[in-house]
């Protein structure tokens, strides 16, 4: 199946499910800078294989953007197709969510509907929209919102964050909605199957090797844990998983790791892994340090099961903060403490944050996410629910580069609210960075 023929099978499906823009990245579930071959849902669709590029398509326009280092090789990779080179840190090209916004300004001109349709992140649950079925998401034939989707579980949630922000400053008729057009694009493609994902054995990395037990690794993390009163810890990042518990693997190319989440407790560890990648040995050496073996895909259910009586946190390597924002994703944040992070027509040197693997450079000190600026720079989202008169809360620190948007929705689904007097990361304090 050539280029063409995918942008025309995509763009009947974009139409058939009221998909007014489709966003592709560079990345997979946990952010990572190198990802798995089955991840590669941009190189796929536009037929550009290097290392770091952004995608999108519309009704009209197919555009791809990448950094310097790639220039050549995309001209040459693209060349013969409709797709647009937009060149990343050049004049006169925009930057991604600059062209998103800038998509959905002209929607509101022509619908001449610039508010009224108070929009939600629609891809939060894996029962309806991320459960891969994607004939349903998008919007209804009835409804006239302006539609951008994207494969939540591979798309930074900064970039989810950063995009409703963005969306917000200018109007409420638009959804976010989360789509697998490509991944079963690609699955169906007998010319270029799509990779099967793999599970390479993991194998325990020797504390003569690494300088220290896992039992002392989690002690250590438990005791931050404690110092910012939180029962749980989630961690999404491969390096700091394979660093915490010893173990490496082999499942992404030139990269030491095994693919799995953690979620720990104060007296537990829960591995989230492929069950084939654990061979008897290893789960019996980790269940001496109470590491639990659970598969890999029932992390994102385990995650919406948190109880309201336990306080989580979530991995975050991140310096920037949240806005204080007490109803998201039903409103924009605060405009007084909300920084632009995609310029207006008389100001066009402001620009998005960056992502990893993303086409956005970000500026010194104007980050969209850098408001409401909290002591230490940890987020947490927080919700209270008061039963028998005894407040139980649940408390989720959130890095918005290293964690995907799929987790962001899961924490929504609680209805979570923004609370951040937070300390400093927890992986970063254990590791004496």
């Amino acid at each position: 199946m050539n280029i063409e023929t995918k942008l025309e099978l995509l763009r009947n499906k974009m139409k058939t499910e009221n998909i007014d823009l489709l966003y592709v990245t560079t990345a997979d579930e946990h952010c990572s800078e190198y990802i798995p071959e089955d991840c590669k849902e941009r190189e796929y669709i536009s037929g550009f294989t290097g290392s770091n590029g952004d995608f999108i398509i519309t009704e009209n326009e197919a555009i791809l953007w990448t950094d310097g280092r790639y220039f050549l090789q995309a001209d040459e990779e693209l060349s013969g197709t409709e797709i647009k080179l937009y060149k990343m840190g050049i004049p006169g090209f925009p930057k991604v969510m600059e062209y998103i916004v800038g998509k959905y300004n002209e929607y509101l001109e022509k619908t001449e509907t610039p508010g009224g349709n108070d929009s939600d992140i629609s891809a939060a649950s894996e029962s309806s929209k991320v459960s891969g079925n994607s004939e349903s998401s998008g919007k209804s034939p009835e409804n006239t919102a302006f539609t951008v989707a994207f494969n939540s579980k591979l798309v930074p949630a900064e970039f989810l964050w950063t995009l409703k922000q963005n969306l917000n400053k200018t109007g409420n008729n638009f959804n976010i909605v989360n789509s697998n057009l490509i991944s079963d694009l690609w699955a169906k493609d007998k010319d270029n199957p799509k990779p099967d994902s793999y599970a390479f054995p993991a194998y325990e990395f020797e504390t003569k090797y690494c300088g220290e037990p896992r039992s002392e690794k989690l002690g250590r993390v438990r005791t931050e844990m404690k110092k910012v009163g939180a029962s749980h810890h989630i961690i999404s990042s491969l390096d700091d998983i394979n660093w915490l518990l010893n173990i490496r693997g082999c499942d992404i190319k030139h990269n030491p790791v095994v693919q799995s989440f953690v979620i720990m407790s104060e007296d537990s560890c829960k591995l989230f892994i492929n069950p084939g990648c654990i061979n008897d040995d290893l789960k019996f050496q980790l269940s001496i340090d109470n590491i639990e073996i659970y598969p890999y895909d029932e992390f994102y259910s385990y995650l919406r099961n948190i109880t309201s009586a336990d306080r989580a946190t979530l991995d975050n390597k991140s310096s920037e903060t949240v806005p204080d924002n007490n109803d998201y994703p039903n409103s924009a944040p605060d405009e007084k403490n909300s920084s632009e992070s995609v310029p207006d027509e008389e100001n066009s040197s402001e620009s998005a944050p960056d992502e990893k693997n993303s086409s956005e450079s970000a500026p010194e000190k104007n980050n969209a996410l850098e408001t409401a600026p909290v002591e230490n720079n940890q987020h947490f989202f927080e919700t209270s629910d008061s039963t028998n008169n005894s407040e139980k809360v649940t408390r989720i620190l959130l890095d918005m580069k290293n964690v995907n948007a799929e987790i962001l929705n899961s924490i929504i689904d609680k209805k979570l609210i923004f609370n951040s007097p937070n300390p400093e990361v927890l992986m970063k304090a254990v590791k004496n960075e």
